[in-house]
């Protein structure tokens, strides 16, 4: 809920690694449905050349809803602009041994 007494839409986070070129990748969509699955997909398919195969595991773990939880964003806007800043940070320190040893140690506890 927000500030306001007025519930907050929802967000979903559709994201994958690339365990190769250890990359994440994410789109913030209104909503979770099969349209919006097969869209990332496609997006998925476009990263790479057609003779590559692509695993895909579903796993609708909700990890970033606890790792947001408590955030105080103004708008959904803002929470997916931290979102993507993120994705663009992790995917610019792929080779950073200390940040991957860092969020091991995170992910652990």
């Amino acid at each position: 809920m927000s500030a306001s007494g007025v519930p907050r839409a929802q967000r979903h986070l559709f994201a994958a690694l690339d365990l190769g070129k250890d990359k994440l990748y994410g789109h913030i969509k209104p909503r979770k449905n099969r349209t919006r699955f097969l869209e990332f997909c496609r997006y998925l398919r476009s990263l790479c050349p057609p003779e590559i195969r692509i695993a895909i595991v579903l796993d609708n773990f909700s990890l970033h809803y606890f790792t947001l939880d408590g955030t105080d964003h103004a708008s959904h806007k803002e929470q997916a602009s931290m979102i993507r800043r993120y994705i663009i940070r992790w995917n610019k320190h792929t080779a950073d041994i200390r940040l991957h040893t860092l969020v091991t140690r995170v992910n652990v506890a």
